[in-house]
């Protein structure tokens, strides 16, 4: 199966949403299509996840808060560095 840059070994909802948003974000870098604008929007997909993950985890919801702040704060610097 393959959904944009894509080549996926199963298929599922689980693995096609997530690739669907980086498709999204790899269109959104680079319009052409390059390999590289791929490669960074799946990184930008997981650098997300690990935050909301991460602050999920936390007992204290103003760490938690603090954690999706940055996450956020990260996933906007690495768009600008890349667009």
């Amino acid at each position: 199966m393959r959904s944009g840059c894509w080549r996926v070994r199963r298929e599922g909802l689980g693995r096609r949403v997530p690739l669907a948003v980086a498709d999204g974000i790899a269109a959104h870098l680079a319009p052409d299509g390059p390999q590289q604008a791929c490669v960074k929007a799946l990184g930008l997909l997981a650098l997300i996840a690990g935050a909301l993950q991460l602050s999920r985890v936390l007992a204290d919801p103003k760490p938690a808060d603090e954690v999706l702040e940055q996450g956020i704060h990260n996933a906007t610097a690495l768009m600008r560095a890349a667009s």
